[in-house]
């Protein structure tokens, strides 16, 4: 009994609310039986009760007019403009470090130093023996030259027959020879003159410098560590102007070009907007992910955008002012189309009218269609009404025929009810 009865309260409510909205089947008492009506039920068309029944407690705003823009949103992650590891291109001990972690450093600015007494000990090797062929040299080429005099004056004396043949051939011999020590002396010199240039890069290749100017991120050794060249010394990084890589899908690649502005905001500034470009993209999409490389690129001058943030970036790729904009939740799409609920003059009716919705942008959708600036359209609620719906406006004070204004009504303008019919059943 106790399933069946409170089956049946169920059952009660439900018609009570139906009724109450206009969707229930006129069951000629008002809800919860009060004031209800003797006789036969009044019977309504269907129509009616959709169009000129109970009013509908819905939202409206106003139709404006107003810029919207078409964007696309990605994620990804803040790099720097250039990052590189510098190593040292010799072995050896590391015997100074002058900048740490954090700092500011120029280009070529140096960074660290390796121990170098016996890279410049082979310096002076070097340039003592290209001192040495510069010496041999000089004095090969006197001897050559006065090797050519007296051959000179030997050929005038054997023109006078005064020496032999044999003495001259002697001297040509001889001329040929200092020839040949100048020359190879020379070449003894050129091999000095490399070993010297040789000893003086590999003594420069101690020193340490940054290639650009930037920022120092990492340190990786202490002073008095042996290391090896390639091995990793510091990190640079420039930031005064960072990037970020998105991977743009096949769908949406047509509509991202270059130069196209880009909205980037990060969560360690979350009511700050940071404006970019699109600088680089790829001419090929992933066969696996079906993305397409693009790389967006932002100025930087206070340093506050840091390599390593999340990135959130928003891409205009299309923009439209002054369009009729209504908010999102207005059209409703049926059969028919879509469409919007405007308020008429007419008792506080709605009436459909068919719109083509367009682009959206922040809660607003851009619509074309038989709608001007200023009319008051049904947001909140407009998939419950119908063309001629009567409609109330949330907030616009106790709606006529409301559950108060009937129970009321019945007691007080019926004849017998209330206490008048108390008073007759005494009196019988």
């Amino acid at each position: 009994m106790k399933r069946v009865a409170a089956t049946l309260v169920v059952l009660a409510i439900a018609g009570a609310v139906l009724y109450y909205l206009g969707i229930g089947p006129q069951l000629g008492i008002e809800p919860f039986g009060i004031g209800a009506a003797k006789g036969k039920p009044e019977q309504r068309n269907p129509s009616q009760r959709r169009r000129g029944g109970r009013a509908v407690t819905v939202k409206a705003a106003a139709v404006r007019v107003g810029d919207v823009e078409a964007t696309l949103s990605y994620v990804g992650s803040l790099a720097p403009n250039a990052a590189v590891t510098i190593a040292p291109k010799t072995s050896g001990r590391v015997a100074k470090l002058f900048v740490t972690v954090g700092e500011r450093v120029k280009e070529g600015q140096l960074l660290g130093q390796l121990a170098k007494d016996e890279l410049a000990e082979e310096l002076r090797e070097a340039q003592a023996s290209l001192r040495v062929a510069q010496a041999t040299l000089k004095g090969r080429q006197a001897e050559l030259q006065n090797l050519k005099r007296r051959r000179q004056n030997v050929k005038v004396l054997a023109g006078k027959e005064l020496v032999s043949r044999d003495e001259v051939n002697n001297l040509e011999t001889q001329v040929l020879s200092a020839e040949a020590q100048v020359d190879l002396t020379k070449a003894q010199m050129l091999q000095m003159q490399a070993r010297l240039d040789n000893a003086r890069i590999r003594l420069a290749h101690t020193e340490v410098r940054s290639p650009f100017a930037g920022h120092v991120s990492r340190r990786m050794v202490d002073r008095g560590a042996l290391v090896s060249a390639s091995t990793p010394l510091f990190e640079v990084v420039d930031i005064d102007r960072v990037k970020v890589g998105i991977a743009v899908v096949e769908g949406d690649y047509r509509r991202v070009s270059l130069g196209q502005p880009v909205a980037v905001k990060v969560d360690a500034y979350p009511d700050k907007r940071f404006n970019g470009t699109i600088t680089r993209m790829s001419p090929i999409l992933n066969p696996r992910t079906r993305t397409a490389e693009a790389e967006i690129e932002l100025d930087n001058p206070d340093g506050v955008l840091k390599p390593g943030m999340f990135a959130r970036t928003t891409i205009v790729v299309e923009r439209k002012r002054g369009v009729l904009m209504v908010p999102e939740a207005s059209p409703v799409k049926t059969r028919a189309g879509y469409g919007v609920f405007r308020l008429t003059d007419e008792g506080g009716k709605v009436e459909r009218v068919k719109v083509t919705p367009g682009l959206r942008n922040g809660g607003w959708v851009e619509v074309t269609g038989d709608l001007r600036k200023g009319d008051q359209i049904v947001t909140l609620g407009s998939s419950l009404v119908r063309h001629g719906q009567r409609i109330r406006i949330a907030g616009d004070g106790p709606r006529a025929g409301s559950r108060r204004g009937r129970r009321g009504s019945g007691r007080e303008g019926r004849p017998g009810g209330g206490r008048g019919r108390a008073e007759r059943t005494q009196n019988r």
